[in-house]
């Protein structure tokens, strides 16, 4: 996982003709303005690319989808902060764009559930009439509409 998250991020921050941002678009990014300092804010890039690379296994996604929401979750965070948008929450609704995107659609309980279990594997499954359910479906619509 590590390695190929790392390929996602090193791949926007080379400055050549295939990439639509400009080395000085990239620096300063908008968490570094926030106080986040790089290092935190490469860890915590990666960590959203593995949720989805774990989610889009546990979904039985097609790797180009599970890519594609590593890409929307890489430059969403080119212009937003890590301190103003949680990274669980961008994670999530860039897989679940990146779904629809890919005409491999997952429905958002599946999405939510999956999400759940892997960041609460010892709770028990997420029930639909809970309260939990409906913050996290509506964290995960806010994200994917940013």
């Amino acid at each position: 996982f590590f390695l190929f998250c790392m390929y996602q991020f090193k791949r926007f921050a080379r400055s050549d003709s295939s990439v639509h941002f400009s080395a000085e678009d990239l620096h300063p990014t908008a968490s570094f303005v926030d106080g986040i300092s790089k290092k935190d804010e490469t860890e915590q890039r990666i960590y959203g690319c593995e949720l989805i690379q774990q989610a889009g296994y546990l979904l039985r996604l097609a790797q180009v989808t599970t890519a594609t929401g590593q890409v929307l979750f890489q430059r969403f965070y080119y212009n937003e902060s890590i301190m103003e948008f949680d990274v669980r929450f961008i994670a999530m609704g860039a897989l679940f764009l990146a779904s629809k995107v890919e005409e491999n659609m997952r429905t958002p309980r599946e999405t939510i559930s999956v999400f759940y279990h892997i960041l609460q594997p010892h709770l028990q499954p997420l029930e639909i009439a809970s309260q939990k359910y409906w913050d996290l479906k509506e964290g995960m619509f806010r994200a994917e509409m940013r």
